[in-house]
């Protein structure tokens, strides 16, 4: 929520914050599940929604990258082609 309001050069670093604390969320939650803090059911719902917020991240980080327009390059079939 914080990134939206930000400039492009701003986002970045907080974009990559937030998934370092989405990272150790991962680990602390693992963590639980192996302590048996959490039972799996609950387990499983948490990993979903951090899945789904790891993805959210994601969009944001590839935003940011300048999109790229591929070349297209003919595509050589040697029998094809007969200058060779």
């Amino acid at each position: 929520m914080k990134a939206s309001g930000e400039q492009k050069k701003e986002k970045l670093p907080t974009l990559e914050k937030a998934s370092l604390k989405l990272n150790m969320m991962r680990v602390f939650i693992r963590l639980m599940k192996d302590a048996k803090t959490i039972d799996a059911k609950k387990y499983m719902i948490l990993e979903s929604v951090i899945d789904e917020i790891g993805r959210m991240l994601g969009d944001g980080f590839a935003r940011l990258k300048p999109s790229r327009v591929r070349e297209r390059v003919p595509m050589r079939v040697p029998f094809l082609n007969k200058e060779e």
